[in-house]
């Protein structure tokens, strides 16, 4: 067969190029060479490169996942970034939003900390400008019938940062893990209650919890833990979600015992409860361990990284699904992070000690699907799972404080054999 040649045929006339050809046989073909290929081509070649991208996403969003999977929890920052608008003698007038119509919640300013109760009645903010709520203020601290106006903080914990306001005192468990310790006010029990504090919380958080504990006649003692800003942080400076952490808690259980308990009680709330669960499943002292309470339990890493994929906006459920297993897999990858020992209520079925849950329905921040699980998987004679309608992320006692310290004293009473 004859091979094609090339043959040029100018074209004359202003505005004309010439334009090459290939002679093959009796057809003339145009010469593509150097041309663009045809636009379905590029449309292919668009459509290759967005699955790429769309299969590495998930990696690319897991490796940043990962990253707050693995970080020590720190302390969060609790600036007085709210505001007292007016203030008459005993009462404050604050801006409407959510926390502000807890049933109980603290005030802090700069003059004092405040106690909100009663109930809250809606008003004309100052300068007309919208409608806020006023509440009765009690002082806990600082002087005067209320506080000035000015930057103020809302606090879910009710007390100050000072366990001295409640009779507690500060001390320093072994390993340099600070703590409080508070004496019951009712004739006190042989079981003391050793709480784990929630990721990036203070110990004041178990201060509404405290109140109520000790004046049923239990001891408290709260503890830190590596990583949380108040002790020490880890040595290769890696978090665990309770999964590294929980040894400190089994310290704290130890130093319950050497201060006159027969038993405890472990309360975890939030991450807390993840370092609760770990101890029941490896501590050295979890045999002296007669019942469990948990709020808001972080007991499944996986539901709450879905949680918290969802609120940054990742739009669908695989998208989320797969970014947050891809986050687990490379925190397996870098830090050996076991992220099935993170996923406490799969294994809920296992449990043998009394247990109550409670869970408020509107948690944003660790999804109540969690307790859900658990109450599809526990055995009921064992473990109590309450659901609070309208309550959102460890405000239960804040919403119902009656309620919700009724709930507590009536289950470990049952649990313990005091009812």
């Amino acid at each position: 067969m004859a091979r094609p040649r090339v043959v040029a045929r100018p074209r004359r006339g202003v505005g004309h190029r010439s334009v090459t050809t290939v002679a093959s046989g009796d057809r003339l073909l145009p010469d593509t060479r150097g041309r663009r290929p045809p636009p379905r081509r590029w449309l292919v070649r668009v459509g290759a490169g967005l699955v790429v991208l769309l299969a590495l996403l998930p990696l690319v969003l897991g490796w940043v996942f990962a990253d707050a999977v693995l970080a020590p929890e720190g302390q969060a920052d609790r600036p007085l970034d709210g505001s007292v608008l007016a203030t008459e003698d005993g009462s404050v007038v604050l801006p409407d939003e959510p926390d502000v119509r807890l049933a109980v919640v603290g005030l802090e300013t700069a003059d004092g900390y405040w106690q909100l109760t009663g109930g809250a009645r809606e008003v004309d903010c100052p300068g007309g400008s919208g409608t806020c709520v006023e509440r009765r203020a009690t002082p806990v601290t600082g002087a005067g019938s209320s506080p000035a106006a000015g930057p103020a903080r809302l606090d879910a914990a009710a007390w100050p940062d000072d366990p001295a306001v409640l009779g507690g005192s500060k001390v320093v468990l072994d390993g340099g893990l600070p703590a409080w310790v508070f004496p019951a006010r009712a004739p006190a029990s042989g079981t003391w209650v050793v709480y784990a504090h929630g990721r990036s919380a203070s110990l004041a958080e178990s201060m509404r919890f405290v109140d109520l504990l000790t004046a049923a006649g239990y001891p408290v003692l709260v503890t830190s833990h590596r990583g949380d800003g108040l002790a020490a942080d880890p040595a290769d400076g890696v978090g665990g979600f309770g999964t590294r952490e929980w040894p400190d808690l089994d310290t704290a259980v130890a130093s319950a015992l050497d201060r006159g308990a027969e038993d405890v009680v472990l309360w975890g709330t939030s991450q807390g409860a993840a370092l609760v669960a770990r101890q029941l499943e490896a501590g050295e002292h979890a045999d002296v361990v007669r019942a469990v309470v948990y709020d808001s339990p972080l007991l499944s890493l996986e539901r709450t990284l879905e949680l918290q994929a969802a609120k940054r906006g990742l739009p669908t459920d695989l998208l989320r699904s797969t970014s947050v297993d891809a986050a687990l897999w490379w925190a397996g990858v870098r830090a050996d992070f076991d992220a099935d020992a993170a996923e406490h209520a799969e294994r809920a079925g296992d449990w043998s000690r009394p247990t109550l849950v409670l869970h408020g329905a509107e948690d944003d921040q660790v999804p109540v699907s969690i307790s859900r699980r658990i109450a599809d998987v526990a055995d009921p004679q064992l473990v109590q799972v309450e659901v609070l309608p309208g309550v959102g992320h460890v405000r239960g006692w804040n919403a119902d404080p009656d309620g919700y310290a009724e709930t507590v004293t009536t289950f470990l009473a049952q649990a313990l054999g005091r009812g």
